[in-house]
Formats: structure tokens, sequence, C-alpha cells
């Protein structure tokens, strides 16, 4: 612990003076008061505190899952990068001492982020309708997801060393570990349930039977028991032959169920709480492990050239690929750049694969509403993709220099932002052509648009299930844009792909949302404000470049 002190020291003080440490708070505290609004305020005063509590807990647990692991994806690989890893063992300090003294370190960062928050969420105990116990069971919860999500942050750190494959492995990682702790979290709640009641009926005892069997429901479930959201699709009870009835969150069990259930519940918590700390530890260990055997950046062993070789190199119609390749340079040079590697490849046809599989499993529901809702995931998952791109596309030729090199040959500013942007449509093309394909084939119904009435329920999702998809595919075509602004601003990267996200979609939305008025013409101010933004961003970026002012911060 001796050894430890002063590189907490140290690192404590980099980070608070570091800008994202500031601007996750203010995200996160932005996130807080902007769900505010869009809760329920009908019903009885009684009920309102626990409407509002369980919707800003749901954003609390969320945020942890999304923004931590994002804090800690950089920890170490920014270390090696930079060569500076090696220094540390220089000194009296050990692998393991590293990790858990950068773990503390990003614990304590990750607390404030929650600390930032806690004066919004107390307002729900004001207005009153909640008790100790949902307190006590946010409490646990957060805390089990606050462990696991830096544990996420930390195991990408180490197999990672690009900042941007470090954030994008942080998220996939933690997106995992997020469900298996829900999974996990609603088995145990269901196993002790059954030693508390007295049932008609011997429950099954193979869980799985009680989740449904569509993945989006599932998610659903599992997102609104382990949050207390408690709309109709979320909670569940035993009824009649052993399957579940949508029933109310967390109150309905304060209510409803013996009050020693209630210990045994907030027990099961705890010793959850428990799990996830030995899981930390566990992936801690493997971590450090993987610190003492890639301390430092090597070039490629012969194995590993040759197995690149043979899974990477072009097998089939090579002639059709090698003039593909020879023509793109020619064509789009800019482009090329941001395509030529076997990497690049490999996240352009990921992602087609990817929504590809999804898409064969969103087809296997028996409700077309959670179809409708696959989709909106996946084009969301798939437009943040692009963004994070963006975000990111000129920052490492700035970061060696070579963008000064693009900047004295023979194409102009105008030549180099089209390039690049083009070379990101190129790169999403794929996937953004297999979800727009199934959108069409939903749309096929002529049902869907003959007399609707704009006034109406049905009319809302109607006017929604096409202003959505026509959403996603102008966010496909401005985003790029508007990330490559952020990209060359001295910002860190996770700031600049946050930024992108709330000026390219997130102020569309709410300019959407605040207007008053037919849906028609909501519908066009969100288009309005998306394009308006995309020409600012396109003029200042071209203004930026062709004035050479693109001088990078951290990465």
């Amino acid at each position: 612990m001796v050894n430890l002190l002063p590189v907490i020291v140290r690192e404590l003080r980099a980070l608070s003076r570091h800008s994202l440490t500031y601007w996750l708070r203010v995200i996160g505290i932005g996130a807080i008061l902007g769900v505010m609004p869009l809760v329920d305020l009908k019903g009885a005063p009684s009920e309102l505190g626990g409407r509002l509590f369980s919707a800003l807990n749901a954003t609390l647990f969320l945020s942890i899952w999304i923004f931590v692991p994002l804090l800690t994806a950089d920890t170490i690989s920014r270390e090696k990068r930079e060569g500076t890893l090696g220094l540390l063992f220089l000194t009296p300090l050990t692998p393991i001492g590293i990790v858990f003294g950068k773990s503390l370190i990003h614990a304590v960062r990750a607390i404030t982020l929650f600390l930032a928050m806690l004066p919004a969420l107390a307002l729900p105990f004001l207005l009153g309708g909640l008790t100790w116990k949902d307190c006590v069971v946010s409490v646990l919860l957060n805390s089990s997801a606050l462990v696991l999500a830096l544990a996420a942050g930390l195991l990408a750190s180490t197999l990672a060393t690009d900042s941007r494959r470090a954030l994008a492995l942080a998220l996939v990682l933690s997106c995992g570990f997020a469900y298996l702790f829900m999974l996990v979290h609603l088995r145990s709640f269901y196993s002790t349930l059954p030693k508390f009641l007295k049932l008609p009926f011997s429950p099954p005892t193979l869980f799985t039977l009680y989740l449904p069997d569509n993945l989006i429901s599932k998610i659903q479930l599992l997102i609104g028991f382990n949050t207390g959201l408690g709309t109709e699709s979320y909670g569940h009870y035993y009824y009649g032959w052993g399957r579940m009835t949508p029933v109310a969150g967390w109150r309905f069990v304060w209510l409803n169920y013996p009050a020693p259930f209630h210990l045994a519940w907030l027990r099961a918590l705890g010793w959850l709480f428990f799990e996830s700390i030995l899981g930390f530890v566990a992936i801690a260990l493997l971590a450090s492990w993987r610190v003492r055997q890639t301390w430092r950046l090597e070039p490629p062993s012969l194995r590993q050239a040759r197995l690149q070789r043979f899974f990477c190199a072009p097998r089939i119609w090579k002639s059709i690929f090698r003039s593909k390749m020879r023509g793109l340079p020619a064509r789009n040079p800019i482009g090329w750049l941001q395509q030529y590697s076997w990497s690049a490849r490999l996240v352009k046809w990921g992602w087609c694969l990817g929504i590809v599989l999804l898409e064969c499993v969103l087809v296997t529901d028996r409700s077309l509403s959670n179809v409708w809702d696959g989709q909106y995931l996946l084009a969301s998952l798939l437009i943040l993709g692009v963004a994070f791109t963006a975000s990111g596309s000129f920052r490492q030729e700035c970061q060696t220099g070579a963008m000064e090199l693009l900047l004295v040959t023979p194409l102009k500013v105008p030549q180099i932002l089209r390039g690049r942007i083009r070379g990101v449509w190129g790169q999403f093309l794929p996937a953004t052509v297999v979800l727009a394909l199934a959108w069409l084939w939903l749309l096929k119904d002529a049902s869907l648009f003959a007399g609707y009435d704009y006034a109406s329920d049905t009319g809302h999702r109607r006017v929604f299930g096409i202003v959505l998809p026509l959403f996603f595919l102008s966010s496909f075509f401005l985003l790029p844009g508007i990330g490559l602004f952020f990209s060359l601003q001295r910002l860190h990267f996770v700031g600049a792909w946050l930024l992108t996200c709330v000026t390219g979609l997130l102020a569309p939305a709410l300019s959407c949302w605040w207007m008053k008025g037919s849906l028609l013409s909501a519908a066009g101010t969100l288009f309005a404000t998306q394009f308006g933004s995309a020409l600012i961003s396109r003029i200042l970026l071209q203004r930026n470049l062709t004035r050479r002012s693109f001088t990078l911060g951290s990465a």
C-alpha cells in the first residue's frame, strides 16, 4: 500500500485536471434532469415519488453500464502506447499493484459521477411513496453494476492497445456483463420466492420457462425488473400453471409478498454484490497477468504474422479484389485510407453480419411490435457506430502528422472532406442496406398507411413508423460530417463521440419533442434541425482545415 500511494496521488492529480472528468459529471446530471420531464405525473400523489425514483434509478443504472467502462477503457493501454508502463516496473510496484491502484483511482472517479446525480435522486424521497427498502435495493444493484462495469473497462484496457478499439471492446464487454448480471439477479429472485409463498402447484425448476422467448421482450423484462420501472410488461409473479402475469415493479413486492421474503431478497442482493466483487478480483488478476505478459509494444511474432496472412489475406476472387483496391485510391484516396486495412474491412463486414444475424433472431418473434422495437434498437446501435467512427476519423492523421501532408497535396479541402465522408459511408453501407431492406419488408403492408388519424395513438405509431426510419437514413448521411468536425477539436475521443451524438441525434429529437402542433410539423423540425447542425458543422470543419486549426488534445 505504501508503494501504491505515490502512483495513486499522481493519477488523481492528473485526472482532476482532465476535462473529461468534469464533462462526464455534467452529462450524468444532464441525463437525470432530461428524464424528469418525461415522467408521467398522472395518478395518485403518493405514487409520484416512486414513479420518479424508478425513472431516475433506471437512468443511473444504465448510465453506469455505459459511462463507467469508458472511464477505465484506456487506463493501461494508454500507458503502454506512451511507453510509461515500463517505467512503473522500475519502481517496487508489481503488475497486480498497478492494476488495483488504477482500479481504485477510477472507482473514486466513477463514484463522483454518482455523487453528481445524488441531489436529483433525493427529490423522489421528498415527494413520498418510497421506503428504505427501495433505497437499499437501488444502492446494492448500482454498486454491483459499478464494480462489474469497472471490470469490463479494465479488461478491455489490457486486451486492446488502440484507444478506439479499447473503448469499443469495453462497451461490448459491459453489455455482456450487464446481461449476465441482470439474468443472475432475476434468477436469484425467483429461486428465493417459492420458499416464502404457499403455492397450490409446484413451480418448474427450469428458470428459462419464466423468460420470454423473444430477445426484445427478454431485455425489457430484465431492465424493468433490475431498475424497478414496473410498467406492464416487466414485473411478474407466479400464477396459474407456473407462468407469470404482468404486475408492478418493486412496489408490488413490498405490498404483496411477505416481510420475511423482503429480508431474504435483500440478503440475496448482498451476496450478489459480494459475488460481483469476487468477479472483479478475478478479472483484475487476469488483467495483471496480461500486463505482465504484454507490458510493452512489440512487433508481431512470426507465428502471429503467419496467422494474420492465413486468416486475413484474400482467398477467393483475388483479381476482383485487387482491381477494386487498385482503382479506389484513384477515385477516392482519402476514403481509401479509411478502408485499406484488413481490420477496417473486418469492421465493415462484421457490422453487416451482426445485423443479418440479429434480424434472423427478430423475425422469429411472433409479435410484430417486438420486431419493430428490434429495428429501432439495431438502428440506434448502427448510428452510434457511425458516430463512433466519424468522431475518431481524422485523429490518427493529426497525431502522426499525416494531416499536414494531406493538406499540401493537390487535393483541395472540400475533396478531402468528401472523400472521408464517403469512406465512412462505405464502411457502414452494407449493414445499412440490410437494415433498410428489413424496414421495407415490414412496411410492405399497405394497411399501415391507410386511413390513420393523427390525433389517435394508432395514428402516432403509424406516423413514427415512417418518420423514424427516415430519421435513421438522414442520420446515416449527415452524422459523419458532424463527427468529423468534433474529431478535429481539442477534445478527448469520448467527448467528441458524445458531442457528435448530442448535436446530431439528441438535439434534433428534443426539438421535435418540444415542437407544438401536428406531427408533420414536428417531423419537419426534426429533419431541419439535424440538417442545420450538419451544415454548420461542415462549414466550420472546412474553415478549420483551411486555417490549419486542428490541434488535438488527448486521444
